[in-house]
C-alpha cells in the first residue's frame, strides 16, 4: 500500500491564477500540481502555505493562436519565474503545472499521470435506435425487500487500494474563493549612484549618493528610498577677480526621502517609476583669496520635489537606474564674504540627476 507522504514532507502551495476565457481554470491548475507530485498539498484555511504560485495567462497573435505563460514561485523572500510559450491554454497551463510540480517535488517528472477514468454504463438510458435491447449476462440483481437489514462490508469484501487512490482528484474551480495572491515580497536594497545638481551653486554641484531602499513588487508596486548625498562645484568658482580677487568653493551634504508609486512594467526588463522627494542638509561655501584662507559661508537647506525614474532590471535582484526632477528650495542660504558682500543666492527651482545600481535582497 502507498503512503502519501511517507518518504517526505508535505508542502502546502496556494496559486493566484489568472486565465483568459476558454482556458483551464484554477481547480484544473492545482490537479495538475498534485498528480504529479505526491507531497504536493493545496494550503488549507488559516494555514501559511509554503510556496505561492502566481500564474497569468494571454493569448495574442491572429485569432489567439499565441499562447503566453508566466509562472513566478515565491518562497519566503526569495522568488524566480518562467515563461513558457505554446499554441494552445492547454499546452502552456500543462507546461507550468510540471514547472511548479518540479519546484516542489524533483522526481515529479517521474510521476505519470492517469487518464480519466470512463464513466460506468448508464442503464436507464435510451436505446440505440435500430438495435435490439441489450441483455446482461449473468444473475440477475438481488432486490432486497424494504424490510432486509442493511448490507455490512465485510474486510474480504473491500478491495485492496491501487495508486489511483493516493492521487487526490481535481478540485472544483470554486474550491477556493478569489482572495489575496498570497504573502507579498518585500525587498530590502543597497545602492550608490553619482549625483549632479543645478541652481545650488553658481555651477554645477556633483558628487556620490548612498541609499537603503524598502520596496514591493506586487499588485501595486511601491518603493521608498532614504538617501544621503555629498556633492561640490567641480572646479573653483570666481566672485570678484578684478576688485578682490576671491575664489570660491561651494559644497552640500543632503539627506531625502524617495518615495516611488506605482511602477509601469511593460516589460519584465524595464520599469518606469513617478516619484516626490523631501529632504534637507546644509550648504557651505570657502571663499578664498591665492594662497590664504577668507571667509567661510554656511546656511541650511530644505527641499521637495518630483522626479521620474527608470530601472533597468538584466537580473531580478540588480537595477541600473537613471532618475532626473526639478526640487523647489523651501530654505536657502544665501552665501556672503564678510558682513556685506552677497555672493550668490541659490535659486528657489533647481534641477537633479542621479544615475547609479541598486542591488535588492
Amino acid at each position: 500500500m502507498l503512503l502519501v507522504g511517507s518518504a517526505q514532507a508535505e508542502t502546502t502551495f496556494t496559486v493566484a491564477y489568472k486565465p483568459p476565457e476558454g482556458c483551464p481554470d484554477r481547480g484544473a491548475f492545482i490537479h495538475g500540481i498534485q498528480s504529479r507530485s505526491r507531497i504536493a498539498k493545496p494550503v488549507g484555511a488559516a494555514e501559511q502555505p509554503d510556496i505561492v504560485f502566481s500564474v497569468d495567462i494571454k493569448q495574442s497573435g491572429p485569432g489567439k493562436s499565441k499562447v503566453t505563460g508566466k509562472l513566478v514561485i515565491t518562497q519566503g523572500i526569495t522568488s524566480s519565474d518562467r515563461t513558457v510559450t505554446g499554441v494552445s491554454c492547454v499546452e502552456v497551463t500543462t507546461a507550468l503545472a510540471l514547472i511548479a510540480a518540479l519546484s516542489i517535488d524533483p522526481d515529479a517528472a517521474n510521476v505519470d499521470i492517469p487518464e480519466p477514468l470512463p464513466l460506468p454504463p448508464d442503464w436507464s438510458g435510451p436505446p440505440i435506435l435500430g438495435s435490439q435491447p441489450a441483455l446482461r449476462s449473468g444473475a440477475a440483481p438481488t432486490i432486497l425487500p424494504a424490510w432486509a437489514p442493511p448490507v455490512s462490508w465485510r474486510p474480504a469484501m473491500i478491495p485492496p487500494p491501487t495508486e489511483l487512490d493516493t492521487i487526490a482528484p481535481p478540485l472544483p474551480a470554486d474550491a477556493f474563493r478569489p482572495g489575496p495572491a498570497g504573502p507579498s515580497k518585500m525587498d530590502i536594497g543597497f545602492g550608490a549612484q553619482f549625483v549632479l545638481d543645478v541652481g545650488p551653486a553658481p555651477t554645477p554641484l556633483v558628487g556620490i549618493a548612498g541609499q537603503v531602499e524598502l520596496r514591493e513588487l506586487g499588485e501595486i508596486p511601491w518603493s521608498m528610498r532614504a538617501e544621503l548625498s555629498y556633492a561640490l562645484t567641480a572646479e573653483s568658482t570666481v566672485v570678484d577677480a578684478e576688485e578682490t580677487g576671491l575664489v570660491g568653493d561651494y559644497r552640500m551634504l543632503r539627506g531625502r526621502f524617495i518615495g516611488c508609486v506605482p511602477a509601469w512594467r511593460p516589460v519584465d526588463w524595464l520599469r518606469l517609476w513617478p516619484c516626490a522627494t523631501f529632504g534637507g542638509g546644509g550648504q557651505w561655501a570657502v571663499f578664498r583669496v591665492p594662497e590664504a584662507l577668507k571667509y567661510t559661508s554656511v546656511g541650511p537647506w530644505v527641499e521637495s520635489g518630483l522626479a521620474a525614474r527608470v530601472d533597468l532590471t538584466p537580473l531580478p535582484w540588480l537595477a541600473v537606474e537613471l532618475q532626473a526632477g526639478p526640487s523647489f528650495a523651501i530654505v536657502r542660504a544665501t552665501f556672503k564674504a564678510g558682513d556685506d558682500l552677497i555672493v550668490y543666492e541659490p535659486l528657489p527651482v533647481t534641477f537633479g540627476l542621479a544615475t547609479g545600481v541598486t542591488a535588492a535582497f
